[in-house]
């Protein structure tokens, strides 16, 4: 939207124009009790002479010039004081406009204004510019009077914003949009986002965080679009393109891939967290909890399974809870089911830890149902003896549906967790203080984002 070019008319033919659009377009008179209407007729006959004895004014235009003033008249029928006849565009906060008194209208007002300045070199009237509030200034301003007065925002052109796959997901982008928007009026602004399957986003209106979705890599973009909050707002919102790529990276790719077990995963957090208390399973010992004669975890393994039960929150981004409500106690209904034919599988949204001695390895997990993408219950058994890293591997890996990578492949346990040591290698390593690496968090997010 832009200041309409008015062709260059004839005097006569500008001056009619303006009579006519006034004469068609305006309601009814304006109601003045007697000393307003006083005072007004004394304005505007002042403000008349001005114009019309001015030598500026050509003398052979005197007449026409005379019509259109006689228009701006508070008593006339014609009168369009409050009236708009259209819109006059501001493109730029340096712009001199017809609206001299700031109301957002040209109105009778304004022509006083005018009127009063008229024939000098004020450049606050002076509306082409030349030096000189002129003839050419007069048949600009009875050209738009009545106009509403209104701006178009402006965004500046964005750069192609590049995001690095894994660390995208560890440390987004942050733009500060408010930065890039203008209006030239200083109007309040609203702006928005297109949505785009390939990003997550969050906005707040002024700083636009932004990652990829899942393990999107290449080219896409954002549709930015601001408009104005009313009474102003236009009719199209101002919109620009932010361009986007994504690098893929191929270490986090490959280890999606090992890692991912078709797709397997919580459609919604548990509702229950239990880590079980009382007496691990010792070797040999009979299936019912009550029959266990191993040892009690100590309160250390105890704040381990808490720990990595939290970690679970920072390797999906968000989809577990940061501050679970993890119960413990030695409540055997909580990891026994005799009428179940699978006697460890707790019910629906549970998720649970006790120990068992009986494993070979370090620890195990069993996801239910046991087919499906859906997990809806998970148990989480480790042996007593078992190093601080079985406490993270188990349900970062497992209990958030996924597999362990390759023994065969790239990556080793002292580099991510997903990897699990063959059972005859104990890695005992103290990973207490290990925080979740950018390749954990990448592919732990990648996977939940497909919710």
């Amino acid at each position: 939207m832009k200041n309409p070019i008015i062709p260059r008319r004839t005097l006569l033919r500008v001056l009619a124009y303006g009579a006519t659009a006034l004469a068609t377009s305006c309601g009814s008179n304006a109601i003045l009790n007697p000393n307003e209407e006083e005072v007004e007729t004394d304005r505007f006959e002042q403000a008349k002479s001005l114009i019309l004895e001015n030598p500026l004014t050509p003398n052979s235009e005197k007449i026409n010039t005379a019509t259109v003033i006689d228009s701006f008249n508070p008593k006339s029928r014609n009168f369009a004081a409050k009236m708009a006849t259209g819109t006059y565009w501001v493109t730029s906060p340096n712009q001199t406009t017809p609206d001299f008194d700031g109301d957002r209208n040209i109105g009778f007002d304004d022509f006083l204004s005018f009127a009063r300045n008229y024939g000098s070199s004020n450049s606050s009237y002076d509306l082409n510019g030349n030096g000189l509030v002129d003839f050419a200034d007069f048949l600009t301003f009875a050209r738009v009077y009545g106009q509403n007065v209104n701006s178009v925002p402006s965004i500046d052109p964005f750069e192609t914003l590049d995001l690095e796959q894994v660390a995208a997901f560890t440390n987004p982008t942050v733009l500060d949009l408010e930065d890039c928007v203008s209006d030239p009026l200083g109007d309040d602004l609203i702006t928005s986002l297109s949505e785009n399957g390939n990003l997550v986003i969050v906005y707040d209106g002024s700083h636009l965080i932004v990652r990829p979705k899942g393990t999107f890599n290449g080219d896409t973009s954002l549709r930015f679009s601001v408009n104005k909050e009313a009474p102003y707002t236009l009719e199209d919102a101002v919109e620009e393109n932010i361009p986007i790529h994504v690098q893929r990276n191929k270490d986090g790719m490959d280890l999606y891939g090992e890692v991912n077990d078709r797709n397997r995963r919580w459609f919604q957090p548990p509702s229950e967290y239990y880590i079980y208390t009382g007496k691990a399973a010792a070797y040999r010992d009979p299936a019912d909890p009550k029959d266990w004669k191993g040892p009690e975890p100590t309160s250390e393994q105890v704040k381990w399974a808490k720990d990595a039960i939290r970690k679970m929150h920072d390797v999906t981004s968000g989809f577990f809870p940061a501050e679970p409500n993890i119960q413990t106690g030695k409540d055997i209904s909580k990891i026994w089911y005799p009428n179940k034919s699978l006697r460890y599988q707790p019910n629906d949204g549970m998720f649970v830890w006790f120990w068992d001695n009986r494993y070979g390895d370090e620890g195990g997990t069993g996801r239910y149902p046991q087919a499906g993408a859906e997990i809806k219950a998970v148990s989480i058994q480790t042996r007593t003896d078992a190093p601080r890293r079985a406490y993270d591997h188990e349900p970062i890996t497992h209990g958030i549906g996924l597999k362990d990578t390759n023994h065969n492949g790239p990556f080793r346990p002292d580099e991510v967790i997903f990897a699990q040591p063959r059972s005859d290698i104990h890695d005992t390593t103290d990973y207490g203080q290990r925080p979740i690496s950018p390749k954990e968090r990448f592919v732990g997010t990648a996977l939940y984002d497909l919710n």
